[in-house]
């Protein structure tokens, strides 16, 4: 307007942003659900745009990766969006989550088979072809989030 390339003026458009959480790592990952942790946990802002459909999902948290186990997908060192509310019922096969059985935390794909889950790998390196881990279903197995964001770096 002001260069005369146009003879319509519009005001710059505002974007609207979000917080979200940010968990250190894995073992902090999926503890929103403790009010605690929610109040002393680090908070990122992100605009709306960059979340899309999910925007404002007060279930939808951030986490660090690390490691190749998966960069066909993410790309190592990358910052994951996951969603926890309700996941169970949203996961299908070949989704890609973040779970914890024990003290072991991972980023697979996911495959239920009966009793038990498997975890496959989706790795450019080529000594994780064919890899899988798989957990039987019980009470040391949990499911934190579906993986909703992937590819991004957040600093």
């Amino acid at each position: 307007y002001l260069a005369g390339l146009t003879d319509v003026y519009s005001e710059r458009e505002e974007k609207s942003f979000n917080n979200y959480i940010l968990c250190s790592d894995y073992t902090s990952a999926g503890m929103s659900a403790d009010p605690k942790f929610y109040a002393t946990a680090d908070k990122i802002q992100l605009p709306d745009e960059f979340v899309g459909k999910y925007k404002g999902r007060k279930d939808l948290e951030f986490v660090k990766t690390y490691g190749d186990s998966m960069t066909n997908v993410i790309p190592e060192g990358a910052t994951i969006g996951y969603v926890t509310d309700d996941i169970l019922s949203q996961i299908k096969a070949g989704d890609i989550v973040l779970y914890r059985y024990g003290s072991d935390f991972g980023v697979k794909r996911y495959y239920d088979i009966g009793d038990s889950i498997l975890f496959k790998y989706d790795s450019k390196n080529k000594e994780h072809e064919g890899k899988f881990i798989v957990y039987p279903k019980d009470e040391k197995l949990k499911i934190i989030g579906k993986v909703a964001i992937i590819n991004t770096i957040i600093e």
